[in-house]
């Protein structure tokens, strides 16, 4: 939920809404989105709010 609350407040802060909320995730994921499949060791990945702000 935090991380939640603090990718709406990203949202409300550039002004962007509902539209932007998958921008702002995707933009928090990109790295993760290329890294992660070639890894053995992950199981699930978890944002947080540290990662959002």
């Amino acid at each position: 939920p935090e991380a939640l609350n603090a990718i709406a407040k990203r949202a409300m802060a550039h002004k962007t809404g509902a539209r932007g909320l998958r921008a702002i995730i995707e933009n928090i994921m990109m790295d993760l989105m290329y890294e992660l499949p070639s890894r053995t060791d992950v199981r699930k990945c978890l944002i947080t709010k540290e990662m959002v702000e």
